[in-house]
């Protein structure tokens, strides 16, 4: 679908980003569009002004959009998971102009819930892929051979419940080497709404150096985990998105399906949330056992995930250049193109009482606190 318009934008986008591994998706991005002479700023600042915005943090956090031009895409691969496939159900679109999906599988997702009006940004969706696989030819190095000793990488969401206790305990008499990755937590509002997983790293750190004397290797939290991928052969996480980005390096990914998730030791648990087409899962009390299991078995692990990016990432070679061809062609020629088609027509009518619900929830929520 292509949509014609009389926005007449000058040369200038600002990328809104909230925290590194946002600022890493858009760094692509943001180098190309100032190659190609724009005036281009990166902000965290969800209330800035500016000509075009590109945003890709969850909807919910930005209570005014004060750009002419407005962008919506994803910060995560495994945002809003819990509301699946109606994701627009807890973060809106419809009041930004245009959505960018990563790729089949959102896509989907999407088209099943076209019904709902706030699933339809203004202008219109494309799947312009993850700006972050611009770069992964020059990343990705097919050198996954047993040459070399085994290397695992525990990445969790969130370290809460003694998650990486269980890893440290279950590879200390294996002969694989162990890498250690956490998130970022370091921008203000993180540090205190994530203070009991930053407490709770520190602890997990400390038992890892108890532990083991070697064979062991702790990441500064800052880097980006695409620099990491090429060198190891098992991703161990809880439910991270990276489970999703682990599949452009064809790397096999476990979970423990007992595993409980929680932002914080006030927040109620739950269990993980599974996706058994691209991860393995087994229990904690057995996962040294399926660690063994995968080691033993690693070429055919390999082959049950590779190619299945393909249903994840679309562009994957030049996802960057693609988004900027769609948005630069909006600038210059004022022609939106390359646009999805919605599945349906909006229901008004169901989205009014699917919104009405969401309200009534929220405000119940509120009573009982």
């Amino acid at each position: 679908m292509i949509f014609k318009n009389n926005l007449k934008l000058k040369k200038k986008i600002t990328f809104y980003c909230e925290d590194i591994p946002e600022r890493q998706l858009v760094s692509p991005l943001y180098k190309i569009f100032k190659e190609n002479k724009y005036e281009v700023r990166i902000t965290n600042d969800l209330s800035e002004n500016s000509e075009i915005g590109y945003y890709c943090s969850p909807s919910t956090h930005i209570k005014k959009i004060n750009s002419k031009f407005s962008i919506i895409s994803l910060g995560g691969m495994d945002q809003g998971k819990l509301f699946w496939p109606n994701f627009w159900y807890k973060e809106p679109w419809d009041k930004f102009d245009l959505g960018v999906l990563p790729g089949k599988n959102w896509r989907e997702m999407w088209q099943s819930s076209t019904w709902f009006k706030s699933a339809l940004p203004k202008y219109g969706i494309i799947t312009g892929g993850w700006p972050k696989t611009q770069s992964i030819k020059e990343k990705f190095k097919n050198n996954k051979n047993r040459q070399h000793k085994f290397k695992i990488l525990y990445a969790p969401c969130f370290e809460n419940d003694e998650k990486g206790h269980d890893v440290i305990n279950s590879v200390k008499n294996l002969d694989v080497i162990i890498e250690i990755k956490h998130l970022p937590w370091n921008e203000s509002f993180e540090r205190i709404k994530h203070k009991d997983i930053r407490s709770n790293i520190a602890k997990m750190l400390i038992f890892t150096r108890n532990n083991l004397k070697n064979n062991f290797k702790i990441y500064n939290s800052k880097i980006n985990i695409f620099d990491i991928f090429n060198k190891i052969d098992l991703l161990i996480t809880d439910e991270s998105s990276l489970i999703y980005e682990a599949l452009l390096f064809d790397i096999p990914t476990l979970s423990c399906h007992d595993w409980l998730m929680r932002s914080s030791g006030r927040s109620k648990a739950r269990y993980v949330t599974k996706n058994e087409d691209i991860c393995n899962y087994t229990s904690r009390s057995n996962l040294q056992n399926k660690i063994k299991e995968i080691i033993l078995n690693y070429d055919k692990y390999i082959g049950n995930i590779r190619n299945k990016k393909n249903n994840y990432f679309s562009n994957i070679d030049n996802s960057a250049v693609y988004i900027f061809n769609i948005l630069n062609n909006m600038v210059e020629k004022n022609e939106l193109i390359n646009l999805e088609k919605p599945k349906f027509k909006i229901s008004y009518i169901r989205s009014f009482f699917l919104n009405l619900k969401k309200k009534l929830n929220f405000f119940f929520l509120l009573a009982l606190k």
